[in-house]
């Protein structure tokens, strides 16, 4: 299995076996009943991750959906509700594109003790500060 492969694994059964979650295709989008979750992993030395347009498009097409941003950030979940990081974090003007994966948005984030901050590579001055939430934390929030 390459690292990629097993990166995208990790924390994933918590959201599918525990939380009763289906993944939508192969992408970062999980859902069950009216609630989609956006669940990247960051497991790199970098802390980065992406959002797909496709991904954003999925969800804002589709607004009866409660959405959130689940991180699988190493062994920690960072958890935030998906309309506000869109609207802070997710400028039309502010997006990369590639020809392998068309627009999309890069992010890192940062750890500072106990408390996590997200950035957007492509305008690093705003900050949005996450929370981490144990697998317990999240049943309860989902339910």
């Amino acid at each position: 299995m390459t690292i990629k492969k097993t990166a995208q694994l990790v924390n994933k059964d918590i959201l599918e076996d525990r939380l009763g979650f289906k993944q939508h295709s192969r992408s970062i989008i999980f859902l069950k009943a009216n609630t989609l979750i956006f669940s990247p992993s960051a497991q790199n030395q970098y802390n980065w991750f992406d959002v797909r347009k496709p991904n954003l498009d999925f969800y804002l097409n589709t607004p009866s959906l409660k959405g959130f941003l689940i991180i699988r950030f190493f062994d920690a979940f960072l958890v935030a509700e998906l309309d506000d990081f869109i609207k802070r974090m997710m400028p039309n003007d502010k997006f990369v594109f590639t020809k392998s994966i068309g627009p999309h948005w890069k992010f890192r984030i940062r750890k500072n003790g106990r408390s996590y901050s997200i950035y957007n590579q492509q305008n690093s001055a705003i900050f949005y500060p996450i929370k981490e939430y144990s697998a317990n934390e999240l049943e309860k929030l989902l339910q």
